[in-house]
């Protein structure tokens, strides 16, 4: 269904964040993100405005989506997401900020069924300002720092039980999608993965499942895995593979 779609298309996330949410600039900006999944190709383009602030994004995958960012005072308050073909609008998606300029929640409306409750995803933050809980429809994930990177996230139930849990590990080179606004890590399931917050890229996982059979057949995501990389001179990863998923990260 494209509204499940969209959810996961939706952060490869979650924004080119606030500038007053103490983003680190990259010397290198992503024009193009190419995607192989097995036998599906398709790709992101992106393009900024004279701030460098991302200003719209065309994802080609399935019947194509153009998403387009609008700034308040310098910071991203809406998503407007529109197909491809018809240039329909599907969904809105309006973002707050607490005091420090960090994002405290979003919410997602689906534009054809108005009088659906909006899909929301609260953050909380620790004492040194960084992500500590993600919360949706219920779910919980709970993240552990060392340093400037996510080594652990704890997935929970709405009824609080502990579904399962990734232990990650980390190179030295510079993350790309660290405060990208990138379809494919904004939504409530891909922010609950390090790579939108963390100063390195995920090299590997360890996954641990608490509640049986469930996730034994689960191909995509949940199970160990590693993931290789490419880097360019500047220590920015241009391609990384893990088992059939391949991306390719084309700079300006």
């Amino acid at each position: 269904m494209k509204i499940q779609c969209s959810l996961i298309i939706t952060v490869f996330l979650l924004i080119a964040c606030s500038k007053n949410a103490q983003r680190t600039p990259f010397s290198e900006k992503v024009q193009i993100i190419e995607k192989i999944n097995g036998i599906e190709e398709w790709q992101l383009s992106f393009d900024y405005d004279d701030q460098d602030n991302i200003i719209q994004i065309e994802d080609s995958r399935n019947e194509g989506s153009i998403f387009n960012l609008i700034y308040e005072n310098e910071q991203l308050t809406r998503i407007d997401e529109f197909d491809l073909i018809s240039n329909a609008l599907l969904y809105q998606d309006s973002i707050h900020y607490n005091l420090n300029g960090q994002i405290s929640k979003i919410e997602k409306y689906t534009i054809d069924s108005p009088n659906e409750d909006p899909i929301d995803w609260i953050f909380s933050y620790n004492d040194e300002n960084k992500i500590e809980q993600l919360e949706w429809n219920g779910s919980i994930v709970k993240f552990f720092w060392t340093g400037l990177n996510i080594v652990k996230t704890e997935h929970y139930y709405p009824d609080g039980t502990l579904a399962y849990d990734f232990v990650y590990q980390y190179d030295d080179k510079t993350n790309y999608a660290k405060e990208l606004y990138n379809p494919f890590f904004y939504n409530g399931f891909d922010l609950s993965k390090p790579n939108y917050w963390t100063k390195n890229n995920v090299v590997s996982w360890d996954f641990t499942n608490y509640v049986g059979p469930e996730f034994e057949d689960c191909e995509d995501c949940l199970k160990d895995g590693s993931m290789e990389y490419i880097y360019n001179d500047n220590d920015y990863p241009t391609f990384h593979e893990s088992g059939l998923r391949k991306t390719r990260i084309i700079y300006f």
